[in-house]
């Protein structure tokens, strides 16, 4: 069901629900919700996923003040990753600096988590994200084949153009309205991201 103040965003709510469908199947996704701040983009993530409680929920988010903290929003996606996976949230993996190794991590632990039902990975404030996490975030991203895993990204800018380019995932603009526009972009052997910008 959806809320009133969503009744705009039937399109937006659509579109989410076709990718968590693909996810579902084996065909791992890539949402990107991009805008202004206060534009509802959280809130919309929100609402889709208080309707999908088949969807198992891994939230992460940047923070201003934590913009500096080395690879501070990938550790505690992979805490959260081997919480669900059974490890215990204490687990963070053997003690990393690379970026691409925390990577490697997090494959692993999405690839455990998923076994269980499809899991929406949700990393909001994008912005504020560190960069080392945003390069350990997009190389594992990157490298998903299979998973049942649906990733929304929300942020008021969009990912680095490396971070969508594998899995699946398409890119689209809506407007201030609702009314989503989405279509397909490939590169190479990478499907696109699917992305909403208010």
């Amino acid at each position: 069901m959806i809320g009133l103040d969503f009744v705009d965003r039937v399109a937006e709510l659509s579109a989410l629900a076709e990718e968590a469908e693909r996810a579902s199947c084996g065909d791992p996704r890539i949402v990107q919700l991009s805008g202004p701040a206060g534009i509802g983009k959280s809130a919309l993530a929100g609402a889709f996923l208080a309707g999908r409680p088949e969807l198992t929920r891994v939230h992460v988010a940047g923070a201003e003040d934590e913009t500096g903290m080395h690879l501070g929003v990938a550790d505690a996606l992979l805490r959260l990753l081997a919480a669900r996976a059974g490890h215990g949230e204490d687990h963070t993996g053997a003690a990393i600096d690379n970026p691409l190794a925390r990577g490697g991590d997090l494959i692993e632990y999405l690839a455990l988590a998923q076994r269980r039902g499809t899991v929406a990975v949700i990393v909001d404030q994008l912005d504020w994200v560190d960069p080392a996490s945003v390069a350990a975030l997009a190389f594992a991203f990157r490298r998903l084949n299979g998973e049942r895993i649906l990733i929304i990204l929300i942020g008021r800018e969009e990912m680095p153009p490396d971070t969508c380019r594998r899995p699946a995932s398409r890119r689209g603009e809506a407007d201030r309205l609702g009314v989503a526009a989405a279509h397909g972009l490939h590169r190479g052997r990478a499907l696109p991201a699917r992305a909403y910008r208010w």
